[in-house]
């Protein structure tokens, strides 16, 4: 069987919040705000639940494409004259790089607009992971590590990603209690709302732009110098944009706009493709000379033009024009240009180069689902750089470093403007039907790194996983997207893995060429989801912590309603249950505690589970102790319904031993339990959580009594 659904996420943890949504019936949208949301808690050093979350998204059934920007603009207190006499041209760490937050907004936008599920069903990986932990991974604890200093600077976020004064151990748990806070927050408002799932959404959101989320905020930047205010955060609106549609190999890529590098990876590819359907490859290999003075180009043309759109002095699409894409191309010769026009050279800062130690942020999220919707994210902002925020675990978006303080700039900072963005997540169709979902992290290197893997699949054929391994090569002779935005003209990266051939013709053509190590984390981390005839197939780059995960169609949700409507038939009831439990096994029954007896109702194997009347059975109380912290003779009423399930040969096999009752609990009472057996075959948390719905739909209905 092909499978019907794909997702590939920065981090294990997001994936399989995401892998159990799509399991449970929910939809693209439902699995990737699981997902971006999970980043923000279990890749803290890249990601920020209070940062940025650019989406885009293809509806399947309106067949429209649409984007989110996720990006906040600056505080109504932002001043560029005052932050430039105090600080210099570069906006600088701390508190004061601080935007509005997007993130929350963003996801929960996409949620009630796109989405089927609540806030408390996507959020249930991410709270668990910042109440109980994460384990450190290799990744997580180096980039700390390399900036214990920085993250040393402000108490509280050394409190945080400091424990005991040193960074954390791969191996270690890395709790987040403050973080979980937050979060608890949001659904604890979502849970008090009278209304439907959208007026519960708006609760969560209201819980943190005005409610106590945004008190700790406020208080904690008037206490500090900060810029945010009540205001600022009650009058955030995620903003819906344009795409920018690009004709490319046969595919139509939608690139987000020119509030962030979407611009830039619509222009690459725009002009790969005016230069002809072959130019981009030469002997069998890409070529990296022509690719590179192409990127030159676009990224000397993002600092002369790109800024918030509401702030350009031209229209976006002027830089997709056919006239202006040859005349770019024209000017590429066999040689290297070190710094195309209009690119200016400006003295360096002395900082540590970037490609030395690696873009601090950002991660993706890839999904697309059985229906053929498509959610591509890449949630953004780094904790090293700014203060967290006591008592609510969160480093405020300090976005606002890719923001100058240069009066006059075409990327001044200013009152709501917004930073220009180097998230840009992208997807794609095919004949007008779902393709790909493709993002990294990267900062400079992000639309360098998925222009590369697009041609080794179209023009060089590679599978997608082969297509992400390959080796790249990325150029930083452009001013840098992040303070100091330092210029290295010439300067060429390359993984030392590439061709001897491929690094002997950029040398010939003199670019100033480092060689980086072999699958290093600095040129990128792919996640991609795409649908071929095969099927759906995910990647995610093993340069990074990233994984995959693809699956078949869902199992279709239960009428819960009818369930634990009284006037269903109970025959009926009983027999939607049937339908919805998988491996074939569905028991009622009634528990009669005090005799420590099993009355079964009804079962889909009644050679098995013998529906008449009284049979004694012991009861297991094993897992009422260890789940519940009772007795089960203590912990059910006279007369409970409980069900079980699991394949039919199993339960012939062993008799029905029981070694595993996991309680279905409501409103504080044990309603029955989920009994595995001996031997039976692993059930999935959303197997478990469905069959607990159906339970409780049960016990709704009156039929324990």
């Amino acid at each position: 069987m092909s499978e019907n659904w794909a997702v590939a996420t920065g981090h294990p943890t997001a994936t399989r919040a995401a892998e159990r949504l799509l399991r449970a019936g929910g939809n693209a949208v439902d699995a990737g705000v699981a997902a971006g949301l999970t980043l923000g808690v279990v890749q803290p050093d890249l990601v920020s639940v209070a940062g940025v979350a650019p989406i885009i998204m293809f509806d399947a059934t309106s067949g429209r494409v649409t984007s989110q920007d996720g990006v906040g603009g600056w505080p109504a207190a932002a001043d560029v004259e005052a932050l430039h006499r105090a600080h210099g041209d570069h906006v600088p760490e701390g508190i004061l790089r601080t935007v509005i937050p997007a993130a929350p907004a963003s996801w929960i936008r996409a949620l009630s607009e796109k989405g089927t599920m609540r806030f408390a069903d996507i959020a249930e990986e991410a709270l668990e992971a910042a109440r109980e932990g994460f384990e450190v991974y290799p990744l997580f604890a180096e980039f700390v590590a390399s900036r214990q200093e920085k993250y040393a600077r402000f108490p509280s976020t050394a409190e945080i990603f400091l424990p005991g004064g040193r960074p954390p151990v791969v191996g270690e748990r890395f709790v987040q209690r403050d973080l979980a806070w937050t979060l608890e927050q949001m659904i604890a408002a979502e849970a008090a709302c009278p209304g439907d799932r959208r007026a519960g959404l708006a609760a969560a959101r209201a819980a943190f732009y005005e409610g106590p989320i945004a008190e700790r905020i406020v208080a904690f930047h008037a206490a500090n110098g900060g810029l945010l205010t009540a205001a600022d955060l009650a009058g955030y609106e995620v903003r819906e944009e344009p795409t920018l549609p690009v004709s490319f190999r046969g595919a139509e890529v939608h690139c987000c706009g020119a509030w962030c590098q979407g611009i830039s990876m619509a222009e690459t590819l725009a002009m790969i493709e005016a230069a002809g359907p072959g130019a981009a490859t030469r002997d069998g290999a890409l070529d990296l000379h022509l690719l590179i003075e192409v990127l030159k180009r676009v990224f000397a043309d993002r600092e002369a033009f790109i800024t918030d759109p509401d702030h350009m002095e031209i229209r976006p699409e002027e830089l997709l024009a056919p006239e202006f894409l040859a005349d770019r191309l024209a000017g590429i010769g066999p040689q290297s240009d070190p710094l195309p026009a209009p690119g200016t050279p400006t003295p360096p800062s002395g900082a540590p180069a970037v490609f030395h130690i690696g873009c601090a942020d950002t991660s993706h999220v890839s999904v697309i689902d059985g229906a053929g919707n498509i959610f591509s994210a890449t949630p953004s902002d780094p904790s090293y750089d700014t203060l967290v925020i006591p008592g609510t675990g969160l480093s405020v978006s300090s976005r606002g470093s890719q923001s100058r303080a240069i009066p006059g700039h075409l990327n001044a900072l200013a009152p709501g403007k917004r930073p220009r963005l180097t998230p840009n997540p992208i997807l794609a169709l095919k004949d007008g039907k779902p393709w790909l979902a493709m993002g990294t992290p990267g900062g400079d290197v992000q639309v360098q790194a998925m222009v590369q893997v697009l041609l080794n699949m179209l023009d060089l054929g590679m599978a997608p996983a082969q297509a992400v391994r390959a080796p790249r090569v990325a150029t930083y002779a452009f001013p840098g997207s992040f303070a100091p935005h330092d210029v290295f003209p010439n300067k060429v990266l390359f993984e030392s893995d590439l061709e001897p051939s491929q690094i002997a013709d950029l040398a010939a053509r003199g670019h100033d060429l480092e060689a980086w190590p072999q699958e290093t984390w600095m040129a990128g981390g792919i996640c991609i989801a795409l649908r071929s005839a095969e099927g759906a197939i995910a990647v995610a780059d093993t340069r990074r912590a990233g994984t995959a995960a693809t699956g078949p169609a869902p199992i279709r949700p239960p009428d819960l309603a009818r369930i634990a409507d009284p006037a269903t038939p109970r025959a009926e009831a009983y027999a939607l249950c049937a339908a919805a439990i998988p491996n074939g096994l569905f028991t009622a029954m009634r528990l009669h505690a005090a005799e420590m007896e099993v009355e079964r109702l009804y079962s889909t194997l009644p050679e098995v589970y013998p529906v008449s009347g009284r049979k004694p059975k012991r009861a297991t109380a094993w897992g009422e102790k260890v789940l519940v912290g009772r007795e089960v003779n203590a912990g059910f009423g006279p007369a409970d319904i409980a069900w079980a399930f699991s394949d039919h040969e199993t339960i012939l096999g062993l008799g029905l031993e029981a070694v595993l009752n996991v309680p279905v609990i409501a409103g504080g009472q044990v309603l029955g339990t989920i009994n595995y057996l001996r031997g039976a075959p692993s059930f999935s948390t959303e197997e478990i959580t469905l069959g607990r719905r159906c339970a409780e739909a049960l016990a709704r209905r009156g039929l324990h009594a």
